[in-house]
């Protein structure tokens, strides 16, 4: 998973998703983002193995066909998810952010196939 991340983190535009956006340059973005995430605190996450520790209260844990690991990789697409949703729901459709996270979504899910 960690590859996939730095795969999109290294594609054209990532960098601009890799650090978390800066609230004291936009107004009211926590008004709107109830749940900030960036790749690179995705990617430290990972590292850090926070998302082990997350997935041990996951929605499947009494379902004995899913593993540890599949609840670990659900919960780190969804992060990444987050991270497109949260831009298309704080910039205007049509600006330059909101046309750079339609890429980097799109090449997320051409990497992830």
């Amino acid at each position: 998973m960690g590859e996939f991340v730095t795969k999109v983190i290294n594609f054209d535009f990532g960098y601009e998703f890799k650090v978390p956006v800066d609230c004291t340059t936009r107004p009211g973005y926590l008004d709107v983002v109830k749940r900030p995430i960036d790749l690179g605190t995705i990617s430290a996450n990972l590292f850090n193995d926070t998302y082990c520790t997350r997935s041990v209260d996951g929605i499947f844990l009494n379902n004995p066909t899913v593993t540890q690991m599949d609840m670990r990789i659900l919960e780190v697409l969804k992060d990444i998810e987050l991270v497109w949703y949260n831009y298309f729901l704080y910039n205007v459709e049509a600006s330059t952010v909101h046309c750079l996270s339609i890429v980097q979504q799109e090449l997320a899910l051409v990497i992830r196939k």
